[in-house]
């Protein structure tokens, strides 16, 4: 790596699979569902999930030439008021599955809104919903 100091530490978090992560899963499970296709213009070519296996991020971190690598699994929850907050905030910072929902036609879209209220019901609570959320930090150190 050539932006870090000889001995200087680097970390970077990766999501973790959508079936512990799921703001994504959610929407992921309810574009299943309905059964569409990412469009041809939404960006492809790589797996996005890749690193949410410990070990390709494990092998990413070492094949840059990086020592002392170590990738530390994390879980919390994650609450958000209701579906409406959680459906707009995820069509505004979920790129691909965002882009994939809005180029569908008007009855496509509501009828991957009535899977993910769905898919999101079991995650409701008296305070609103509880998502869980995982995440994954690798790091290493630049041989001195």
């Amino acid at each position: 790596m050539r932006t870090l100091l000889p001995g200087g530490r680097i970390a970077f978090s990766w999501w973790d699979d959508p079936s512990r992560q799921r703001i994504q899963g959610i929407f992921r499970d309810a574009i299943a569902e309905v059964g569409v296709a990412m469009p041809p213009d939404v960006p492809q070519g790589h797996n996005v999930y890749r690193f949410s296996n410990t070990g390709e991020f494990i092998r990413l971190l070492e094949g840059t030439g990086l020592t002392e690598v170590a990738v530390i699994e994390h879980a919390t929850i994650y609450s958000v008021p209701d579906t409406e907050t959680l459906w707009r905030g995820g069509l505004g910072s979920l790129v691909l599955t965002g882009a994939a929902i809005r180029q569908q036609d008007l009855p496509t879209q509501d009828l991957i809104r009535t899977a993910f209220e769905r898919c999101a019901s079991i995650y409701k609570s008296p305070d609103g919903l509880r998502l869980p959320v995982a995440f994954k930090v690798g790091s290493g150190r630049q041989p001195a």
